[in-house]
This record gives C-alpha cells, structure tokens and sequence, in this order.
C-alpha cells in the first residue's frame, strides 16, 4: 500500500493518540502524484451495453472496416478491450492503495469457497462463471455463454406461438423497423415451413473487408406486405407476437410499455366506429411506427403511445378523398363500359356488323 506520510493508527505523537487521518485525505500515488477518487474506483464501473443504438456508429465502423464480419462480433470484441481496460485499471488501482469494495471481496471469498469444498467437482468440470463475474476476453470466431442457473419453481409453457422468420428476429434484435406481416399467422406458417425446409444447414455468405464468414441466411419474405395494406383484423392478430418477441429481444421495458399501450389506444379508439376509421388506424399505425424508428435512429424518439389526433385525422380525411377519387373513377368506368355496350347493342339490332364487313370483290 501507498506511504502517504501518516502515523499508523493508534501511533502516538507527542505522547498522544491520533486519530486516523485516512479517510480524511485522498490516496496519492507516490509515482505520479495522483489523488485516488473513490467515484473513479474500477471495482464500482460497469460494462455499458455495447448492443444499445448508441454504440450503432462504433459497431458499424468495426464491421466496415472488415475488423469483425457482423455487428454481434462487433459488439463482443468492444465488450473484450473494456473487460481488458478494466481489469488493468483494477490492478493498478490495487497497486496504487485503492481499497477492494467490500462487496467484491465477499463475492471473491465465496466463490473460491465454494470451489474448495468440491474439488473432484472442481476437477472434472471448467469453472462456471457467476452472473457477476466480468466477461472474459471474445474472438471473432466464438462467443463464450454464460452459465444461468435453473428456475427450479418454474415449468415449461402451456402452448407455443410459432416464431416469425430470421430476418424479423434479426432486425427486432438491432432495434429496426420491421413489418407487422411477419407476425401474421399466415407469414409465421411460412417461416416454419421454410425454417423446417432449408434446417440450420443453410448458410449465407458475408463479406467484411477482405474476408469471407459464414453466417444464418435470412432474407425478407417476398410474400411480407406493407403494413398500410393489412386490415385492422390482421394487426390486432399480429400484435400479441410482435409484443412477445420485443420482450423476448431484450428491449427495454419501457419500450414494450410504450408499444403495448399504442396498441391498446389504437384499438379502443373512438374512431373504429366511424366510416373509414379502421382503415385511418391502420395507416396511423404504419406511418407513425415507422417514424417512431427514424427518431430512435436518430437518437431522440418520441412517445410513441400519445396519440396524435390532429395526424390522425389528417389521414381520415386523406383516405376519404382517396376513397371519393376512386369512386368517381370506378363510376366513370362503368358508365363509359355501359355506353359501349349500348352502341354495340343498337348496331346488333340495326344489322351491323362492321367487323364481319367482307373485302369488296375485284
């Protein structure tokens, strides 16, 4: 431990005890001359979660650069250099004097007990790292799991709902737009068909940089329709799964109760009641989804779940008009196919035939 020039506790001075001057005074390094700050204590810091769209840029540049072949790979490798900045921080702080959080050294101590107690168990298995310990170093080639205990209280589900395609999965899991269809029961039959068709065994190519990796191929269902093009029946059938896999992506809670509550509000809107409303409900839901997606992107998304009336009734009236436009059409339509089957009948009555005129002889 760092010399800060003090007496040990108890030593007396001046043939009086003094008290212990420690946790008074910051800790210096006798190298550099630096206090140590107890909010700085690497023991204290935690991992950021390098999955999060704030870390979008950095994990991008890593996978452009043909660092690592895709964005999980990238998150891994920026989890490895903070495990090992972190760990040299720790052991220059230990070096420095710093103080060892209690609550790690309890952890530290209990671990190794355990593993003292069994060592037959300790010999014919690899340790089992805790849900505290940090993660060790990652490749690019694997990942290491870590071990989560059993919920012994806990069975297995009633029913299952067929999961949605690959590609869904994949964009749920980077926080991406993703169409309501392929939730539907229709596409999500698809994607298990497909999914029992092609098995695990088909992989897709990637290129990152000058390499070449191997990876799951999903690609977007040809068959997947715009979310503006579904009826209100199919989007009340897709939101119970779309809701499901969020949670089961790792979004945020406060995400899910945002979805969850835009949903609810859209279903027990006032205008579902009213001529054409159904129809505006599922394009709010389409383009304010999507726009909800652009402002995440862009690092200030909006609540999702308020409503805006105004936008709302803007695009009533939009389809309205539309509805009007194309009902004058289809009328004019019909009226100039009706004129033409008048003409053609009044020349049948008439006996004229002008496409069954011979060639005049010569």
């Amino acid at each position: 431990m760092a010399d800060d020039g003090l007496p040990p506790p108890g030593q007396e001075q001046n043939g009086q005890p003094q008290p212990r001057h420690e946790e008074q005074q910051p800790r210096v390094n006798n190298h550099l001359g630096q206090p140590l700050v107890e909010a700085r204590n690497p023991f204290r810091m935690r991992r950021p979660d390098y999955r999060a769209f704030e870390w979008d840029d950095e994990r991008e540049r890593l996978v452009q650069e043909g660092t690592v072949a895709n964005e999980e790979l990238a998150a891994a490798r920026l989890e490895a250099q903070w495990q090992e900045k972190i760990q040299r921080a720790k052991e220059d702080w230990i070096r420095r004097g710093g103080a060892v959080p209690q609550e790690e050294e309890g952890e530290n101590r209990a671990r190794e007990a355990s593993r003292d107690a069994d060592p037959q168990s300790r010999a014919a298995s690899p340790t089992i790292p805790s849900e505290h310990d940090d993660p060790s170093l990652i490749t690019d080639s694997t990942l290491k799991k870590k071990f989560v205990p059993i919920q012994k209280g806990k069975m297995g589900p009633d029913t299952f709902i067929d999961p949605p395609s690959q590609f869904a999965q994949s964009k749920l899991r980077k926080w991406d737009y993703i169409e309501l269809s392929y939730f539907t029961i229709q596409e999500r039959e698809r994607a298990k068909r497909q999914q029992l068709a092609a098995n695990d065994d088909v992989l897709a190519i990637e290129k990152g940089g000058s390499s070449l990796t191997l990876s799951s191929a999903a690609q977007a269902s040809k068959d997947a329709r715009n979310d503006a093009e579904l009826s209100w029946e199919e989007v009340m059938q897709a939101r119970g799964p779309f809701m499901e896999w969020l949670e089961k992506m790792g979004w945020p809670g406060e995400y899910i109760e945002m979805h969850a509550t835009f949903f609810w509000r859209l279903d027990t809107h006032e205008m579902r009641s009213q001529k054409g409303g159904t129809d505006a409900l599922v394009r709010y839901q389409a383009k304010y989804r999507r726009e909800w997606h652009l402002s995440l992107k862009n690092k200030e998304p909006f609540n999702l779940s308020i409503i805006n009336e105004d936008g709302l009734a803007r695009i009533r009236a939009e389809l309205l008009r539309e509805q009007l436009e194309e009902s004058v059409l289809s009328s004019a339509r019909t009226s100039e196919r009706n004129e033409t089957a008048s003409e053609q009948s009044a020349q049948s009555q008439s006996g004229e035939h002008p496409a069954r005129h011979r060639p005049p002889r010569l």
